[in-house]
């Protein structure tokens, strides 16, 4: 059992954390090809069904539609396989070190890339993709239906994977797989896991699964959606605008400051002063 971090192990954590967060943050587009080649591998080796067609979508927005209308007439995966594949990845982690060592690691490793990943870039993503969806189907069909329905699908589909967002999850235990040296219980399942790293958010049902294309995200030096030209969060089909981590219009982003009514300024910068708290 391993019941320290050596000193060369310490030393290569900031570079494994800078690697993960870059790709939490910043993956490549995905073609559909390549899509269908990692869905078939969580199909094969996590999920233990049948390969079934992918239909990748331009955005989450777009995703989450597609599931809402899928979800009339079919079935999604169940949850039990895979937090198998997560549990036994862990059990073989926790038999293999000290709890020094995986409370060290999850200080040094999970919890910045996460911090940096999840808690700065993911909620606010979720918050305005939610939010588009929601201000779309309400204008349609008023609030009642809209709350009845999202309730619904939400409870049905679950689960879904959270694709390169997930990337603390990974960047955890491939430091003990790849740095640390300890055996993965599950290779081909983790492998197949771990693939969707390259992919957005995903759906998977039990005769198609619906996934969302990546997005190009813009971030300020300390981690925090903006972007001064254009949209902060860019999806083939959607953007969305932040200006210092606050959700802002388009207009606020692309009108000179200068022309800008002076109320508006002062109320984005009493939000940009709570984020940064």
């Amino acid at each position: 059992m391993i019941t320290e971090l050596t000193q060369e192990l310490l030393t290569a954590i900031p570079a494994h954390v800078a690697k993960w967060v870059d790709l939490g943050l910043h993956p490549d587009q995905i073609t559909k090809e390549a899509a269908q080649k990692i869905i078939d591998g969580i199909y094969k080796h996590v999920l233990k069904k049948p390969s079934v067609p992918v239909v990748l979508c331009p955005s989450p927005r777009k995703a989450w539609h597609a599931v809402c209308c899928y979800k009339a007439v079919r079935n999604s995966v169940g949850n039990s396989v895979v937090d198998s594949v997560r549990e036994a990845v862990r059990d073989s982690v926790v038999d293999s070190v000290g709890n020094s060592v995986w409370e060290a690691v999850v200080d040094s490793v999970r919890v910045a890339v996460r911090e940096a990943v999840e808690n700065s870039v993911v909620d606010s993503v979720w918050e305005a993709v939610r939010n588009s969806v929601r201000e779309s189907v309400r204008d349609s069909v008023g609030v009642a239906v809209m709350e009845a329905v999202e309730n619904s699908v939400r409870n049905s589909v679950w689960p879904w994977l959270d694709g390169h967002w997930m990337s603390y999850f990974f960047s955890y235990y491939d430091f003990f797989f790849d740095v640390v040296g300890i055996t993965n219980p599950v290779p081909e399942a983790y492998s197949a896991l771990h693939e969707t790293s390259k992919m957005d958010v995903i759906y998977p049902f039990d005769d198609v699964c619906i996934v969302s294309m990546n997005p190009t995200v813009h971030v300020n030096g300390d981690g925090r959606l903006h972007c001064e030209n254009g949209p902060a969060i860019q999806y083939p089909q959607d953007g969305y605008y932040f200006l210092h981590g606050v959700r802002v219009s388009k207009e606020i982003v692309e009108t000179p400051a200068e022309l800008l009514d002076p109320t508006i300024t002062t109320h984005f910068a009493e939000q940009a002063r709570r984020v940064a708290d």
